[in-house]
């Protein structure tokens, strides 16, 4: 059974009293393990331009991919624990890395949870073609004929993929997995009907949805999305534990000031609650949370347990 704890609702809280005691000296370095772009990526330098106006220093982003994360987290790891050098992570770098190597060259436990900033949720999505148009008829079609359809995730060990692996042991399915190197290539193949089903994030499937190309069946958020209101949940189809997100936010280094971390965490909430932030993230399926450190403690705590013994569970194994 797979605990739901923590997506009860959207941490948008309010922001307390900017700490006193630390402001920031220089421009603060903000290390994003994505390419320029992406989904992370336009939430770092959406929030990050509302944390400069709050904290009155230049929110400078840093893109630096590659490792898994590994590369981005090294480089954060390196500086100095002053709050001037910060990591943009997802739920790779700290939660799921640790579960899939053996070993990692960066230590995640040298991170401090500061913020939560944004989430957005993924989707099951199938070409035009395929013989379902809701979620219990592909569930129909795939237990009637266990083994022989694939499905595309953005990476073995992505969170697409263990979001995958979790949805066939709860429906109790039998499909198999076909990793692509990104979105891109996955959404390629699955628009030309190479793949036919595939987990993937709502930022890159939605507008091939609303053009027609594919059929989004389900999406893993709490509630229908306003930039999609026509795309049913996974919990409004009686899979409610299939409600999930994927997550980026902010973290430090252990030995940072606690002042630096309350303050930085009060401008993340902040910048959460600007309505144009609200507005401009809704568009594309995404919501920005803003929480404390220690609600973004727990939150990390729960899912590397959540989503560790889902990857225990299917063997999900990568090289170092």
């Amino acid at each position: 059974m797979f605990r739901r704890g923590f997506l009860a609702a959207p941490l948008l809280l309010a922001a307390p009293a900017l700490a006193q005691g630390w402001s920031p000296t220089r421009p603060i370095r903000l290390v994003v393990p994505f390419a320029a772009g992406g989904a992370a990526d336009n939430g770092a330098r959406a929030i990050g331009a509302r944390m400069a106006e709050t904290l009155g220093q230049p929110v400078l982003v840093e893109n630096r991919g590659g490792g898994a994360g590994a590369i981005a987290a090294n480089a954060v790891a390196e500086a100095a624990p002053d709050g001037h050098t910060l990591l943009w992570a997802g739920q790779a770098v700290i939660t799921t890395n640790p579960h899939l190597y053996s070993r990692l060259s960066y230590d995640p436990a040298a991170f401090v949870p500061i913020s939560n900033g944004t989430r957005l949720p993924l989707v099951l999505h199938v070409h035009p073609s395929f013989p379902a148009r809701t979620l219990a008829e592909w569930v129909a079609k795939v237990k009637a004929e266990p083994g022989q359809h694939a499905y595309g995730t953005v990476g073995r060990g992505g969170m697409t993929h263990v979001f995958a692996e979790q949805a066939e042991a709860i429906m109790g399915l039998d499909l198999q997995d076909v990793p692509y190197r990104g979105s891109g290539p996955m959404l390629s193949d699955a628009v030309a009907g190479n793949v036919k089903m595939c987990f993937d994030g709502v930022l890159p499937a939605i507008n091939n949805h609303r053009a027609g190309q594919l059929r989004i069946l389900a999406v893993s958020s709490e509630r229908r999305l306003e930039a999609a209101p026509d795309i049913p949940t996974f919990a409004e189809q009686g899979w409610p534990q299939l409600t999930a997100y994927l997550w980026f936010g902010l973290f430090g280094l252990r030995g940072m000031p606690a002042g630096a971390v309350e303050r930085l965490s009060a401008a993340v909430q902040e910048a959460a609650r600007r309505p144009d932030i609200r507005e401009r993230m809704a568009r594309d399926g995404a919501e920005p949370v803003g929480s404390t450190p220690q609600e973004f403690g727990n939150l990390v705590e729960h899912e590397s347990a959540l989503w560790g013994e889902v990857i225990r569970r299917a063997n999900i194994r990568l090289t170092d």
